[in-house]
């Protein structure tokens, strides 16, 4: 059984009773066994409401379109959700008052970057979104590198246990260093 579905077609046959179905529904072909379970009863009526409407699956959306499988609603709520979550990026600024001077045209969800230094001194770059009335900050980006030391530490493998075991050998250590000392004050005191 062939199956045309936007110009592809497909020669496999069905692996199930609602794949003929739907297959008889997109061929236009009689399905005439009867339904064995509520879906096959509900894809048997929806291919008898396709039928009995006189119109198929539209190739293209339309704001006019009355057809119910294809229809004014979604074209509606595509379009919407299109001009709901669109963003362009304004540009790159040097200070948010910069930013909020510009004059150009802003829609909602638009985006820009204001340059900055966070408290080590490296370059950062703040993302402001556009939410209808303002300017809202969302996150900076730091594209600076590690500095040889950091690498350094990163490359070594050092893990936490390493390092709350030099902790613990540090105290240790410093406990030594003071009992030692007392020892030394005792023998001085002695010889």
């Amino acid at each position: 059984m062939s199956r045309n579905n936007s110009g592809v077609q497909y020669t496999a046959p069905p692996q199930s009773r609602n794949e003929a179905i739907l297959t008889a529904i997109i061929d236009g072909v009689e399905y005439t066994a009867p339904a064995q379970s509520r879906i096959e009863a509900l894809l048997i009526e929806l291919k008898a409401a396709i039928e009995a409407s006189g119109t198929a699956v539209d190739t293209q959306m339309s704001s006019t379109s009355e057809n119910p499988v294809q229809n004014q609603a979604i074209y509606a709520y595509v379009n919407s959700s299109v001009s709901t979550n669109t963003a362009n990026f304004i540009g790159t600024f040097n200070s948010v008052a910069e930013l909020e001077a510009y004059s150009g045209t802003v829609t909602n969800n638009d985006y820009a970057f204001v340059v900055g230094t966070d408290t080590a001194g490296n370059t950062v770059y703040n993302r402001y979104k556009y939410n209808g009335t303002a300017w809202a900050f969302e996150y900076a980006l730091n594209n600076s590198s590690f500095t040889a030391a950091q690498w350094a530490t990163i490359q070594s493998g050092l893990t936490s246990a390493d390092k709350t075991q030099i902790g613990t050998n540090t105290n240790d250590i410093s406990t030594l260093q003071q009992d030692m000392g007392a020892v030394n004050t005792t023998l001085e005191g002695v010889l």
